[in-house]
């Protein structure tokens, strides 16, 4: 089976992220900063091709860093 390539053919917003994210001090140096992000996608014929490919549209992600200072 050969599957046709998607190209777009105009411009346009693609997706759009909404994130949260709650910095949390950690000793003197350090910085726990988990978040959550959702991604949606606009464009029509985006949704129609990520569907067609049995996706979802639209994710939920969630992430976890630390970083420290010296």
């Amino acid at each position: 089976e050969t599957k046709e390539e998607f190209l777009q053919d105009t411009m346009s917003f693609v997706d759009a992220t909404l994130t949260v994210s709650l910095p949390i001090t950690v000793g003197k140096n350090g910085i726990l900063m988990p978040a959550l992000k959702y991604v949606m996608l606009l464009d029509s014929k985006t949704i129609d091709v990520v569907k067609a490919a049995e996706q979802d549209a639209n994710i939920l992600v969630y992430s976890l860093a630390y970083s420290m200072t010296f």
